[in-house]
């Protein structure tokens, strides 16, 4: 299967199975979360201000990336 089949398949299942859509959103939710309690605990205190939410959410999307290709 080629990747563009993939995407297509990934895309039609998470369209129709509900459940399948709650597991990639439990994982990008918790990414986030995960994420944000590092920066909050170990980068800037309690001191997270709205203009970090950018790299917050970019070391989410990485942190959500290599779980998934683990």
């Amino acid at each position: 299967m080629n990747i563009q089949k993939a995407v297509e398949k990934i895309q039609e299942t998470l369209k129709e199975d509900k459940e399948y859509r709650d597991v990639w959103k439990a994982n990008i939710a918790m990414a986030f979360q995960d994420e944000f309690k590092d920066w909050v605990q170990n980068k800037v205190g309690r001191n997270a201000a709205p203009d970090h939410i950018h790299k917050i959410a970019n070391g989410a999307a990485d942190r959500f990336i290599d779980n998934l290709i683990q």
